[in-house]
């Protein structure tokens, strides 16, 4: 317990003590290995996280500072996104699609109007904390620098605690938290996060910014290797390659686009080449039990997903949610409501695990879509979605104008994409940072030219 207790209390003074005394760096720093290392959100207390614990230590600054806080446009998309899933969640309540004998089983939070209450007040606590992340950068233009090499550096942290799990089995999620023992999916690791999609997402991000920060100098080579190993391939996450696959598309993509190449050359290839060559050559190193549990539940999923449409392939919260949404036009609308989208799904769900609704005894299923997509679509319907995509694509292409007209940095551009891209695809706390690169642009834009550029 005394643990937990510092667990809850350390997300809550450091970050205020930081800013109190203005160091903005290491704000910075510490606000990422939040995102990054799950370790700092506790399982015991009401499911805390470390990031929400932040952002209630650091409303009072954007309290005291409101005037510069609504002067950001980013203040009007989040207030926006707010209010068609309140709207949303207020009519699913008072008049809902679904009968309320669904969730008669549900505990008193799980049933609305509380459970929006609670997602509403979550999503505020994240979107401020990520705000508040992007005003950072616009105060001091290190932050950036600050922040990208934070990433690379949890990643390297999260893969030195896979090794040790690997050489230990020891539980430190478990250990630090009080969340679920992992016993049942060794071989695979999943270091300091929850799970291993959590280890093998993260690590991957910090590998390509690792590639588009470093490139391929000698001394980097090492760092790739013991990301590769230890985050990609011991976690054996679908997720984890895929997101990989995507951090090099659009690395490639942006030597070739963004540089001005006009063809591929050797050297723009050079990255891909590189890291497929260190993943044969890390595969080859796995002891041969592992490479067996690995191999089987790659070639699982592959062929699970070949024989599926693209709708069948995802996740089981996806695609119930998404048609349910398709099938109702009010859901296609308004939505489900703010962490509603559960409801409707949650009796297919429980029979599906081979539950019966009788039988059940409170196990409630009440888990929500993963991907950001999906999550925008179900809580607040198509208004919700598109104002969401229209967000992303508006600051991407903005990105772009300020790059050319020289008042940015051209990484600007792949930072936004790749960060937009994966909130799309999945909603982990780091790939909210495209919201702090849209602050940060969105400054830029309503900057004065008499004024002096930021640097990212």
């Amino acid at each position: 317990m005394l643990l937990q207790s510092v667990i809850i209390i350390f997300p809550l003074i450091a970050p205020a003590v930081l800013q109190h005394k203005k160091k903005y760096l290491s704000l910075s720093a510490l606000l990422t290995v939040f995102m990054m290392v799950d370790i700092f959100n506790s399982q015991v207390y009401l499911n805390l996280s470390a990031i929400k614990l932040a952002s209630i230590s650091l409303l009072p600054y954007s309290v005291f500072n409101f005037k510069r806080v609504v002067r950001n446009p980013v203040v009007i998309f989040i207030s926006l996104f707010l209010l068609v899933l309140s709207i949303s969640s207020i009519l699913n309540t008072v008049f809902p699609e679904w009968d309320r004998s669904t969730y008669e089983f549900f505990i008193k939070k799980d049933r609305p109007p509380f459970r929006s209450i609670l997602h509403l007040g979550s999503l505020f606590l994240e979107l401020h904390l990520f705000y508040f992340l992007g005003d950072l950068i616009c105060r001091d233009n290190k932050c950036w620098e600050i922040i990208e090499k934070a990433i690379i550096f949890s990643a390297g942290l999260l893969c030195v605690f896979s090794m040790i799990e690997i050489l230990t089995t020891f539980d430190f999620y478990h250990f630090f938290t009080g969340g679920t023992k992992f016993g049942h999916m060794l071989p695979r690791t999943r270091g300091l996060t929850y799970e291993p999609r959590g280890l093998s997402q993260n690590v991957a991000v910090g590998l390509t910014l690792a590639l588009q920060k470093y490139g391929l100098r000698l001394k980097a080579l090492p760092l790739y290797a013991f990301l590769i190993y230890f985050g990609i391939l011991t976690s054996s996450s679908m997720a984890g390659y895929l997101t990989l696959f995507i951090g090099l598309s659009l690395l490639l993509s942006y030597n070739l686009h963004i540089k001005g190449l006009k063809t591929i050359t050797p050297k723009s290839l050079y990255s891909f080449v590189a890291i497929i060559a260190m993943m044969g050559l890390a595969y080859s190193l796995i002891e041969p039990h592992k490479k067996e549990s690995y191999y089987k539940h790659l070639t699982y999923r592959l062929n699970y997903m070949s024989k599926l449409s693209l709708k069948e392939s995802l996740e089981s919260q996806e695609s119930l949610s998404l048609e349910t949404v398709i099938k109702a036009p009010r859901f296609l609308i308004i939505g489900t409501g703010a962490g509603l989208a559960y409801i409707p799904i949650a009796e297919k769900m429980i029979l599906s695990r081979g539950y019966s609704l009788e039988k059940y005894q409170g196990k409630v299923y009440n888990s929500l879509p993963h991907m950001g997509s999906i999550l925008a679509l179900s809580n607040g319907g198509l208004i919700a979605f598109v104002l969401l995509i229209f967000s992303i694509c508006y600051c991407i292409r903005l990105s772009a104008k300020l790059a050319s007209s020289k008042l940015s940095d051209h990484k600007t551009i792949f930072h936004i994409t790749l960060f937009g891209l994966l909130y799309l695809l999945q909603v982990r706390y780091l790939n909210h940072i495209w919201i702090s690169i849209a602050v940060y642009l969105l400054y830029l834009n309503e900057v004065k030219p008499r004024e002096p550029k930021l640097s990212y």
